[in-house]
């Protein structure tokens, strides 16, 4: 048994026994099944983890997704994970270089991460929002990045959110609506009604320099406005993102919470 699949097989055991979930399943050549039967080898799976997918997105994969994915070259070179209560005060925020986060807090509420993985010459910016405790209100809540003048996004903005009914139980959903433009993107969502008993989302999109002068730093600003009012589809699209965070526009900013950026930070030279 080699050391991919001996972390495999830890990650499995590890996580039914926090989740109570089953979330691969392994054939007799160790080769992944995810829940849209996708097989997933032992090299194309470190590749996803390497472009920082989550093993819960890895799960949930679609077809597409893992075909654009599966054998690109990435390495995380910036991670930041915030811890947030019920009450959206900080926990803990975990910043990692050159590294995945390594630490793991349950809390009662979310967890927000933001990313900075290099890949083929270019750097992708991914967020990702777990939630801890399944939100009473579902409505329609809105997940984005904000980014620097020195870049611009130089790709499709890929949206998804999974979420399970019960063990063994699960979708995922790509229905959104995008806003991009130069100050970063956003997607616009509806949480499912359901009954569920785990949620989660995700965005990520590439980005290519803006300029011509060597870049000493990229900044990537993650965040995640959850509605705990019920609001329009319309309504909710009355925002915008930057530096500072998701925008909302006066007429609708007490239909949401506020919590505070995950920012990844990379620095070197490109």
């Amino acid at each position: 048994m080699n050391n991919i699949t001996k972390k495999i097989l830890a990650l499995i055991i590890c996580l039914l026994s926090v989740t109570n979930i089953e979330v691969f399943a392994l054939d007799s050549d160790n080769t992944i099944v995810n829940n849209n039967n996708i097989f997933i080898t032992e090299i194309e799976y470190q590749n996803l983890l390497n472009l920082g997918f989550t093993d819960n997105e890895i799960m949930n994969m679609s077809l597409k997704e893992f075909e654009e994915n599966k054998i690109l070259q990435g390495e995380i070179v910036s991670q930041n994970t915030i811890y947030m209560d019920e009450q959206n005060n900080i926990l803990n925020n975990n910043a990692s270089v050159f590294g995945l986060q390594t630490g793991y807090i349950e809390t009662a509420s979310k967890k927000m991460t933001t990313t900075i993985i290099s890949v083929n010459g270019k750097y992708r910016y991914k967020i990702t929002l777990e939630w801890k405790k399944m939100p009473s209100t579902r409505s329609y809540d809105i997940i984005g990045i904000g980014i620097d003048t020195n870049v611009k996004i130089n790709s499709a903005i890929y949206f998804q959110q999974n979420f399970c009914y019960s063990t063994n139980n699960c979708s995922s959903s790509i229905v959104n609506t995008v806003n991009s433009t130069s100050t970063g993107a956003t997607s616009t969502f509806q949480l499912p009604s359901s009954t569920i008993v785990s949620l989660s989302s995700y965005l990520y999109f590439d980005v290519s320099k803006n300029t011509t002068s060597t870049i000493t730093q990229l900044n990537a600003y993650g965040d995640y406005s959850h509605a705990t009012k019920n609001i329009s589809k319309s309504n909710s699209n009355n925002h915008s993102i930057n530096r500072g965070g998701i925008l909302l526009d006066s007429s609708i900013s007490d239909y949401y919470d506020s919590i505070a950026t995950a920012k990844a930070i990379w620095t070197g030279s490109w």
